[in-house]
């Protein structure tokens, strides 16, 4: 049996994917099939990048990593419904796979007739997440689908390569690296990513052109 809060967070969950469904069939009707396709899908990589963007900066606050490994078992913005039923393959710093056999949505969407409605979250969330997460250095991969017919499990793959990104991000990311203290270099120009590191928590030092946050 489930707990009373189980119990809350499942009506929760329940909730969003009802209200997910209306407000996505309503577009559709308003817009058009194609059209209404296509806002849906940018509505969904906002909420991802919104949520992935957060937690990169909950980290720095924290002066925690900023790996994958990190967004998958710290962060807090997303609670898992304890309906969820998944394997972890691989738990890296750079690279996270996983399976989902059991899905709430999923099953929500099918018992409503609207899977590929359902679709458009499933392979638009998760990597906009990453992608902001990451700040578009890393990548997600969606290969199967519950809300795919043909599929009957989900399967996940993040990578979060160091080649991919400045050595100053890869030492803030990277136990391996061994940085005891995380530094990155703005350019003095970017008035608007220093704004940002400011709101986050890092101390600032002007040096020639550039700011090194610490």
């Amino acid at each position: 049996m489930y707990t009373y809060h189980e119990i809350k967070l499942q009506n929760k969950q329940d909730a969003f994917s009802a209200m997910y469904m209306h407000l996505s069939r309503s577009i559709q009707e308003l817009c058009g099939v194609r059209t209404g396709e296509g806002v849906i899908r940018k509505a969904v990589r906002c909420a991802g990048a919104d949520s992935g963007l957060a937690q990169l900066q909950k980290f720095r606050r924290m002066n925690m990593r900023t790996n994958l490994h990190s967004l998958c078992h710290c962060a807090s913005d997303l609670a898992d419904d304890p309906r969820v039923r998944k394997r972890r393959i691989a738990d890296e710093e750079d690279r996270q796979i996983w399976e989902v056999y059991t899905c709430p949505l999923a099953d929500y969407w099918r018992r409503n007739r609207c899977e590929k409605l359902g679709s458009f979250y499933c392979e638009e969330f998760q990597r906009a997440r990453v992608a902001a997460f990451t700040e578009n250095a890393g990548q997600l991969n969606l290969s199967k689908k519950l809300t795919r017919p043909e599929d009957n499990f989900c399967c996940f793959a993040a990578f979060f390569r160091e080649a991919n990104m400045p050595p100053a991000r890869a030492r803030e990311a990277f136990s391996r690296l061994g940085a005891e203290r995380l530094e990155l270099v703005v350019d003095a120009d970017n008035r608007g990513a220093l704004r940002l590191y400011l709101d986050t928590g890092f101390q600032v030092f002007q040096e020639n052109n550039c700011y090194i946050l610490r």
